[in-house]
């Protein structure tokens, strides 16, 4: 089954917005929507199937806020999201600790795993593997809440 393309947004967004707080942490930043999408845009090499549904910045970013990914002072009109930083629980889900507590596992974080990602590029890069660290950061956090 394919995913849809509103959900390859959301997880590509997810990751470009984790990635940004987390080099930016523990500072809140501003981000600009207009400039995030023409970001996205360039960093795509064009318009692409990641970059045709990033009308969903806000929509995303008030999710992962009600989530307790992150906070904000806000969101404009104009799609600008106000003072956005990481909580605890995004900079856990980001691999303050690894992935996996299992030694024979892989010990890469879920940054080093999104930069990789996003530094190939999408011609490099599956929608796969977008969709896998998304995947595993949120079942990582559902571990961490159940053990909670």
């Amino acid at each position: 089954m394919d995913t849809p393309d509103n959900l390859k947004a959301f997880n590509y967004i997810t990751l470009k917005i984790f990635d940004k707080l987390y080099e930016a942490f523990p500072e809140p930043i501003n981000i600009s929507g207009v400039r995030f999408v023409i970001e996205c845009v360039v960093d795509e090499g064009g318009d692409t199937e990641n970059t045709n549904n990033l009308h969903l910045l806000n929509d995303t970013v008030t999710w992962l806020e009600e989530e307790g990914f992150l906070t904000t002072k806000g969101q404009t009109m104009k799609g600008n999201i106000i003072h956005a930083r990481l909580t605890l629980k995004g900079l856990t889900v980001l691999g303050y600790f690894p992935m996996s507590l299992d030694e024979k596992e892989d010990k890469t974080t879920i940054i080093e795993k999104t930069k990789e990602v996003l530094g190939k590029g999408i011609e490099d890069t599956s929608t796969e593997a977008v969709k896998n660290i998304v995947s595993s950061a949120f079942k990582l956090m559902a571990g961490y809440m159940v053990g909670v």
